[in-house]
């Protein structure tokens, strides 16, 4: 045999090797996802899917994909501690069974994510409230991706869910435990922009927390002047919209023609004077938070295109053929009884149905009594700044007594002008400026005795100003807690 037939044996013989050691490494990798692969995801404690889309969905139709057929053709054996089902249930179903399972108020966020992926081809990462076989809805985090076929269509979905409840438990008390115990010892009576320690005040910061998860509709109740815009600000500040835009709107400003061409915004040509494209606030509040101050004063007519935008999930620009959907969080604010005003015909049923989700009431500022002090202080301070004299106890004689229909807003302008001119403009008896007692009130021949007993009604006056905090009340004497302590007992104040 030649030289050259020896050699070519040898290549012969490498040749089939090397194809020997390929088709091991295929058989072992065949092996490891039919056993290995399958048998590491089903250890996750967590749910691993697929569906198949039949018939796969073009490019085009992607908008439409929560109405496509698909089949459920694999879960994990996780499935069953994260919902409560076997993973058996859901095998050859229709991917429906588990998309009609997602929160409503989660459903909009989470199918408009998922049609961008896919449509990008992108991986889509979710947070959603999905509900279990116990009737429960718990917080799930997914990852999905899309695979295609040679003509670019969607032919299936996979991807991970994993419960995240307990994360989102912890995390709203720890913004509980920030937000109203350890705070600056300066800020103590602040919740985000808002002042006030009164219980009923505090009702409202616990309805806050509480509202800010999710994305269902909120109406705030209550008179002119409470500050429905501040709580709407703390709630967006406070959700996972945070990051996205706060549109406020006073609809009451808003005249009837313009509405549809502020809220749904136009195109360029769409009437007279639409020289370019405009955004309205349904677009501008996209991710984030619609804020309607005084909901209640759209006309029925525009109440009926703001509910069929609501429930229609988007609207249509003037002059344009393009249907926008923003994800879009609304709050709303009154100073009606919505209610009310719906048996009176005033204001649609079905739009009072559609967004009265959480109601939040507002406390006027003459049922927080005590809080008065602590935003006089805040007001003055942000009118003359720190450091400034505390105003005379008889001052706030006059505001504990005074009704306030006008509330913090009146409050605010009262100060402003009593500190300007001297002059409170509220109706009192009281005479202002700096504080005094009349000789013929103190019973005594001896000065020692007159002092005390001026001292003891000076000091009985503070107290009852400010519904005896000894500590506020020192505050305003300029005087120690201790020292008001030893006083109040020499007195004999009990």
């Amino acid at each position: 045999m030649s030289d050259k037939s020896v050699e070519a044996l040898r290549e012969e013989r490498l040749a089939l090797r090397r194809e020997i050691c390929t088709l091991a490494r295929v058989k072992e990798a065949v092996e490891l996802d039919d056993f290995g692969i399958i048998k590491l995801i089903n250890t996750m404690m967590a749910c691993v899917y697929r569906f198949r889309f039949d018939p796969p969905v073009p490019m085009n139709e992607i908008d439409d994909l929560e109405n496509r057929t698909s089949q459920i053709s694999f879960m994990s054996t996780g499935t069953e501690e994260l919902l409560g089902y076997a993973p058996e249930y859901f095998l050859g179903r229709d991917g429906k069974v588990m998309l009609d399972r997602i929160h409503v108020d989660d459903s909009p966020h989470m199918f408009t994510a998922l049609k961008k992926s896919m449509r990008n081809k992108e991986m889509c990462r979710l947070s959603y409230r999905i509900r279990s076989f116990s009737g429960e809805y718990r917080w799930i985090w997914e990852r999905c991706v899309g695979s295609y076929n040679d003509k670019g269509e969607l032919t299936h979905a996979q991807g991970l869910m994993t419960d995240i409840g307990e994360q989102h438990r912890q995390a709203y008390q720890l913004r509980r435990d920030l937000t109203l115990h350890h705070i600056p010892a300066g800020d103590r009576y602040k919740f985000d922009n808002i002042i006030g320690k009164s219980e009923a005040m505090k009702k409202v910061y616990s309805a806050i927390l509480d509202s800010c998860e999710g994305n269902s509709h909120i109406v705030l109740y209550g008179e002119s002047g409470t500050g429905k815009d501040l709580v709407a600000r703390s709630i967006h500040s406070l959700s996972d919209r945070a990051e996205h835009a706060f549109i406020p709107v006073n609809c009451g400003a808003i005249p009837d023609y313009l509405f549809e061409s502020e809220f749904f915004g136009y195109r360029r040509g769409a009437f007279t004077g639409a020289i370019r494209d405009k955004k309205g606030f349904m677009d501008l509040a996209d991710k984030g938070t619609l804020f309607l101050d005084e909901i209640g004063e759209i006309s029925l007519s525009n109440q009926a295109k703001l509910l069929r935008a609501v429930e229609d999930g988007g609207f249509t620009p003037l002059g344009s053929n393009e249907f926008r959907r923003p994800n879009v969080r609304i709050i709303a604010a009154t100073n009606r009884d919505l209610a009310e005003e719906v048996r009176k015909g005033k204001f649609r049923a079905d739009l009072y149905y559609r967004i009265h989700v959480i109601p939040i009431n507002i406390p006027p500022l003459r049922e927080r009594g005590e809080d008065i002090f602590l935003l006089t202080d805040y007001f003055q301070e942000q009118i003359l700044g720190q450091g400034v004299k505390k105003l005379p106890i008889s001052v706030f004689a006059a505001f504990e007594k005074y009704s306030w229909p006008g509330n913090i807003r009146e409050l605010q302008n009262v100060i402003q002008r009593y500190l300007t001119t001297g002059e409170l403009g509220i109706p009192s008896d009281t005479r202002f400026g700096d504080e005094t007692c009349t000789l013929c009130t103190l019973k005594a021949d001896k000065l020692e005795t007159a002092v005390t007993q001026f001292e003891s009604q000076y000091i009985r006056a503070a107290l009852e100003a400010t519904h005896w905090n000894r500590t506020t009340a020192a505050q305003r004497l300029g005087i120690s807690r201790k020292t008001l302590f030893r006083k109040m007992k020499k007195c004999g104040i009990d």
